[in-house]
């Protein structure tokens, strides 16, 4: 089984201890090539992100290729793997065996043993190939052993982690077009979404921008494609001060999406700490005790939805992040509940040049700290300087894609190595989403990104 977790309703629910998917094909048009093995990974996380929701422990597999053509076999064939695709698909799934507890085989007195299957050893009619050869070698074992036998990972990627994520969203421009034109054009960012793991968009903008017949279409298209949904939501807001007034308003648009067919995979917390300073004007500890008791709430009526922190740099220093965590983690410790799954940052880089604020060796320092608490660290990626050169007269959608870009070097040069990489504008551009191929539309921000800053794209 590929897709379609087991619901705790089915038979199966209580006849099997687990279940596992030897491999499974994703449809797509056959054609005379074989298609890229990007295809075939982005298919395979996605149903395993569906299986995280099983009833029935799930042990997930990961495909060393799939060319079914010596068997003539009319499904579609998929490109071999290069080294390093295969090592970034082994280590997102050991990362994901570490964050889902539903994964691997249950043990008889209770928890579980983390396990994960490859296809295949020897099937060398369909092209699962493991198995040394003489065109590959011995490469497939080689990326097997620097996953899980201790070896280091490649350059720029941080030890013991996985490959990062690549989240993108798009900017909420005129009713939201930008993200309906990835759900009417998907033919043009193919190679775009390929690298995407995840696609993120404020809560509010999703509920008053799309109808219920929009949500329906589009939402599952997201599982066929292997990329998941996040939402950034309000925790401590005007309209919101207490945990229980913002989840009040939050609830309803994130069951909304699940009755459409989405599945929520995160939800964002857009800023508790810098709201609570600057619109409510709250001490830290009240922010910190709001923003626990709201991701309690979370926890326990959404627990399969991971829960991050955003929160802006430099407007709030370096000391005080490192402060806020520490708070944060230990008030969601005292009420018995786990841990921020993330915790992100927004860098107005255009302090660093024209008020001589902040840098990005300071952003560096709170990357490695997140990773002395194992807390996954995340970094937005933008154009900062967009609304400063728009009142100028001088901003358009060459603006983004080169700003956006330089960051990517920018923070490259001081060994930056976020475990997420997101993507994304609330600014007036770009006012392009796609093509992935024309000059400086979003898509295409995000094909060049993941070519040049990820270790699948290099």
């Amino acid at each position: 089984m590929g897709s379609g977790a087991i619901g705790a309703d089915w038979p199966a629910s209580s006849l099997f201890d687990f279940s596992n998917t030897y491999m499974d094909v994703p449809a797509a048009a056959a054609g005379e090539g074989p298609r890229p093995y990007a295809e075939l990974a982005a298919a395979v996380r996605g149903w395993r992100r569906q299986q995280s929701a099983s009833a029935v422990p799930y042990v997930p597999f990961v495909a060393s290729g799939w060319d079914p053509r010596p068997w003539r076999d009319p499904r579609p064939a998929f490109a071999f793997p290069t080294r390093d695709e295969f090592e970034a698909e082994l280590r997102q799934a050991a990362a994901d065996l570490d964050a889902t507890p539903r994964f691997g085989l249950p043990l008889p007195g209770g928890g579980r043993q983390k396990s994960l299957t490859i296809y295949a050893w020897n099937e060398f009619g369909e092209g699962g190939i493991v198995a040394p050869t003489k065109g590959e070698g011995h490469r497939k074992l080689e990326a097997i052993r620097a996953v899980f036998g201790g070896a280091p990972a490649p350059a720029g990627t941080p030890a013991g982690a996985a490959r990062p994520s690549v989240w993108i969203g798009p900017p909420p421009l005129d009713n939201g077009r930008c993200l309906r034109e990835l759900f009417e054009k998907p033919e043009q960012w193919a190679e775009a979404r390929a690298g995407v793991d995840v696609l993120t968009y404020a809560d509010h903008h999703l509920q008053r921008q799309f109808t219920d017949d929009e949500l329906r279409a589009w939402l599952p298209r997201l599982d066929a494609w292997g990329v998941r949904l996040s939402l950034e939501t309000g925790a401590v807001k005007p309209w919101g001060p207490t945990a229980e007034t913002a989840f009040a308003a939050e609830r309803p648009i994130w069951e909304r999406v699940q009755r459409l067919g989405g599945t929520l995979h995160a939800v964002a917390m857009d800023e508790p700490l810098c709201c609570a300073r600057e619109q409510i004007h709250v001490p830290d500890d009240d922010a910190a005790r709001e923003t626990a008791a709201f991701v309690a709430l979370v926890r326990k009526h959404f627990p399969g939805v991971r829960v991050g922190d955003i929160e802006p740099y430099p407007s709030i220093p370096l000391a005080d992040h490192v402060a806020w965590i520490a708070g944060l983690e230990k008030r969601l410790a005292d009420l018995g509940v786990r841990g921020l799954d993330f915790y992100r940052l927004d860098v107005d880089w255009v302090h660093f040049v024209v008020h001589n604020r902040g840098s990005w060796r300071e952003v560096k320092q709170l990357e490695l700290h997140c990773r002395e608490r194992k807390l996954p660290f995340g970094l937005i990626y933008w154009a900062a300087d967009y609304p400063a050169l728009e009142k100028r007269g001088m901003a358009d959608d060459a603006t983004w894609y080169v700003s956006t870009m330089q960051q990517g070097y920018d923070y490259a040069l001081v060994d930056g190595a976020p475990d997420q990489i997101v993507l994304q504008s609330w600014v007036n551009g770009p006012r392009r989403t796609v093509s992935d191929t024309a000059e400086f539309t979003f898509t295409r921000t995000v094909r060049d990104f993941v070519r040049t800053f990820t270790p699948r794209g290099r």
